[in-house]
């Protein structure tokens, strides 16, 4: 009997527009099961718990690109019970940085406020490797770790990326990494291998994380965060017992970084580029080293002039240019 008031209430929270966009939104999260309905009317039951942090898909305020990405990809509702980015975070402070990933990125225009179907191409550096291409998107398979991806592909194939969210802290543009990673493929090794060798010995992870550093600068952002390899999103509890494969400690990356730990949830790195002193290398070193910095002295300003141009003309990469 203590269900019927439970009921009752949920039903006439579903009167309400909003919360039937909800409940017609987590089709697309729970679907499949036995316990569906119940799981579905528990979200709607969170979303207006939650109705203040929702924004404007429940009659509050947001931006035209959060309204995109839920009218798009209504999945993302699921943020109400999965993990955003740290699998800590609690639902109040999830839906609080998604919003403002949002609102920071309305700010900002093209290339960074593009669909959640779109991707850019920024800069083509087929100077370094022939089909190399940095490209922003936002694949889905990576809503839970970032809203922004940065992606080295060769030709059609995603090789490598990096997914982030901004927001502002004290007045400052600041980005959030959730990911780092690349690609579980038979020839993944063998084009890694190749590409640092075309980069002057900078590993592709090395050399995305470069790429990242310049989009930051361009943006003026200068704090970066890095989930720690604790807090990975695959830690949270919705996901009971299930393993997940991971091959890399996101510590030891962030701490290769120079990233200093700020709790069990985050890393603090620069994003200031650092560069040896071409003296102290060892001579036989030294050519190479100069050469890298040669390199990345061009892919700056290749990709400044790329992030200008879509700005100006914001223009979506065809589908069929990309594998995934």
């Amino acid at each position: 009997m203590r269900l019927v008031p439970v009921v009752v209430g949920l039903l006439l929270v579903l009167m309400l527009e909003p919360f039937r966009k909800v409940w017609s939104m987590s089709k697309f999260v729970h679907s499949g099961g036995r316990l569906d309905t119940l799981r579905r009317l528990s979200l709607v039951a969170k979303s207006y718990k939650h109705r203040s942090e929702l924004g404007n898909l429940l009659g509050g305020r947001s931006s035209t690109s959060l309204i995109r990405l839920f009218n798009e990809r209504p999945e993302t509702i699921g943020v109400l019970v999965w993990p955003y980015q740290c699998a800590s975070w609690d639902t109040a402070t999830r839906l609080k940085r998604l919003r403002e990933h949002f609102d920071c990125v309305e700010k900002l225009a093209a290339p960074f406020n593009l669909g959640p179907n779109e991707r850019m191409v920024v800069a083509d550096l087929s100077f370094i490797r022939a089909g190399l291409r940095v490209v922003i998107d936002q694949p889905i398979w990576f809503l839970r770790e970032g809203n922004l991806v940065i992606n080295f592909f060769v030709d059609r194939v995603r090789m490598y990326s990096l997914a982030f969210s901004l927001y502002e802290e004290e007045g400052t543009l600041t980005a959030t990494i959730g990911s780092i990673q690349g690609r579980d493929r038979e020839d993944a090794v063998e084009e890694y291998r190749y590409l640092t060798k075309q980069a002057h010995g900078m590993r592709p992870r090395d050399f995305l994380f470069e790429v990242f550093c310049m989009v930051c600068s361009y943006l003026a952002i200068e704090r970066v965060y890095a989930v720690t390899n604790e807090d990975r999103h695959h830690t949270h509890p919705y996901f009971g017992n299930r393993i997940q494969k991971t091959s890399a400690d996101y510590n030891e990356i962030w701490e290769e970084r120079g990233g200093v730990r700020k709790n069990n949830s985050l890393y603090l790195l620069s994003v200031t580029e650092r560069r040896r002193n071409l003296e102290e290398i060892p001579q036989k070193k030294r050519g190479m080293y100069r050469k890298r910095y040669e390199m990345l002295d061009r892919v700056r300003n290749v990709l400044t002039e790329g992030v200008k141009q879509l700005n100006a003309n914001p223009v979506s990469a065809p589908h069929e240019q990309f594998d995934l």
